[in-house]
């Protein structure tokens, strides 16, 4: 955990010990044991009124499923997501971009999200879409965003996590296709916040298997969960108020419908993915 007991006792998260760390202009806010939770869900500005150290996340849009949305088609793969711990942040306003999900009727990746903030530029990259499965054709589900792919171009010093893959659709009885493969984190430098940051690749997205499986595979989950050649989209990144971001789709077969939270994928069951989200905890 990023607060030992001596920072908690000199109430180090929250701006020096006698003013605590707070922000404005979120979309919800809510607390948790010590900890004061603040979520920015749309692109925006986020201001900072008192600064200290922080815990957060950033996550990235959830990817669409392929335009045929039968049981034939494969999930989404889940939203990147960035998650610090013991940052620094000054007093003022960032601009934040939150990644757009893509949708259950084209094969779209999920939008990145991004934000420049404790000296950091951190990136979020958006899940693959999930293939499509129809007469003669099996498409592959695609990659989730990433540095290493160009569909994100980073300026330094940053965070950079891609996204997890899209699970491949199938055509019955003869041919499945590849599952999209998830994306690792990439860093340049070192900003002024420090803190420490996660290290994953996000899971890669179903695919192959036997034909005779009537549904499209499961997306990868962005905790580093990959697909098989079932049809369960796969959990996401478990963060510190113990939710899931950025789980994967379910193919046409899969019912995992309790993974909800920002950045999922698009899912045969559980429909449209989610956009992508920014949540910082602090010292209440």
């Amino acid at each position: 955990m990023p607060f030992g007991s001596s920072k908690a006792a000199l109430m180090g998260a929250a701006g020096g010990g006698s003013t605590p760390v707070e922000f404005s202009g979120y979309d919800a806010i809510s607390t948790s044991g010590d900890y004061t939770y603040v979520t920015y869900a749309s692109s925006g500005t986020v201001t900072c009124v008192n600064g200290g150290e922080i815990d957060l996340i950033l996550i990235g849009g959830g990817g669409g499923c392929a335009s045929y949305s039968g049981s034939n088609v494969g999930g989404g793969g889940g939203g990147a997501v960035v998650a610090g711990a013991g940052v620094e942040v000054e007093d003022g306003t960032f601009s934040l971009t939150v990644g757009a999900k893509g949708n259950n009727t084209s094969a779209v990746n999920g939008g990145n999200s991004s934000i420049y903030i404790a000296g950091w530029y951190l990136y979020a990259g958006g899940g693959g879409y999930g293939g499509q499965g129809t007469w003669g054709w099996a498409q592959a589900g695609a990659a989730g965003n990433s540095v290493a792919n160009g569909n994100i171009t980073p300026t330094s010093p940053y965070v950079a996590a891609g996204g997890a893959g899209g699970g491949g659709g199938i055509w019955y009885q003869y041919q499945t296709g590849s599952g999209g493969p998830g994306q690792a984190t990439a860093t340049s430098g070192t900003g002024s916040g420090g803190g420490t940051w996660t290290s994953h690749t996000s899971g890669s997205g179903g695919g192959g298997g036997s034909a005779y499986n009537n549904y499209g595979r499961g997306g990868g989950g962005s905790g580093g969960a990959d697909g098989d050649t079932g049809s369960d989209g796969k959990e996401g990144y478990n963060w510190l108020n113990g939710s899931s971001y950025g789980s994967g789709g379910d193919g046409g077969n899969g019912d995992n419908v309790a993974w909800t939270g920002y950045g999922r994928g698009s899912g045969y069951h559980n429909k449209s993915s989610q956009d992508g989200a920014l949540i910082i905890r602090y010292l209440t």
